[in-house]
């Protein structure tokens, strides 16, 4: 996904094109990056701004990006942001841009949100044009953190069911209470990833969330229902 706000150099009118970028396997801070992507770029007087951007996930949980840019003749700054449904993006972090040669740039976000993400770079020039990168998904999991999230725990009146990627089948949430009665169950489709669970008329007290998905193992989450 990319989008462009304003021209780079306002004396001229931006022209768009596709230009196919291949990657094989490239390593930086210990994440790994498998990609292949066509990379929609801004150009503007025959000089492109941005020629790669790779987005993963390293060891320590991490998000690292990576990107470079051709020749870029004015000065200007990239703004990091990122997502989590593609289409509303929060600032992160901004870096100086180099001005007058090919650059090759990182960032590691130490901080970043469980679950789906998508990260873009935003190019902001000292005359105020912008240039948007195409996004990339990264998904920050942990190896022994389940693929969904009900919350909040405790609950009142509403839960909400989160996977932390889009499922490949339909996963199956069932309620039970401490009886063991089934009180409610929830199918979230193959391809959507968020549902929202009326609870009020619940009895208080401790509920049993089971998980089934993708043909995996059943897992329970423990809940409390309170008023």
């Amino acid at each position: 996904m990319s989008d462009a706000l304003g021209s780079i150099d306002q004396r001229c009118a931006a022209i768009h094109y596709a230009q196919d970028i291949f990657f094989r396997t490239s390593f930086y801070a210990g994440a790994t990056f498998y990609t292949s992507i066509q990379v929609d770029v801004e150009d503007c007087g025959g000089k492109p701004v941005f020629a790669s951007f790779l987005a993963g996930v390293n060891d320590d949980l991490d998000v690292v990006l990576s990107w470079n840019t051709f020749d870029i003749d004015f000065d200007h700054v990239f703004l990091v942001e990122r997502s989590d449904n593609d289409q509303d993006f929060d600032y992160v972090a901004t870096l100086p841009g180099t001005m007058g040669a090919q650059a090759a740039y990182n960032y590691i976000d130490q901080a970043p949100r469980w679950g789906e993400q998508f990260y873009r770079i935003r190019m902001i020039g000292m005359n105020g044009g912008q240039v948007i990168s195409p996004s990339e998904r990264v998904v920050v999991k942990r190896k022994d953190m389940y693929n969904v999230s009900i919350i909040p725990n405790p609950v009142s009146t509403q839960l909400t069911i989160q996977l932390l990627e889009p499922n490949q089948e339909d996963a199956t949430i069932s309620f039970y209470d401490l009886l063991g009665r089934e009180i409610h169950q929830e199918i979230i489709p193959a391809g959507s990833k968020l549902a929202a669970v009326d609870c009020s008329a619940w009895q208080d007290g401790p509920i049993t969330a089971w998980i089934i998905q993708d043909g995996k193992r059943p897992y329970s989450i423990l809940l409390q229902k309170m008023k």
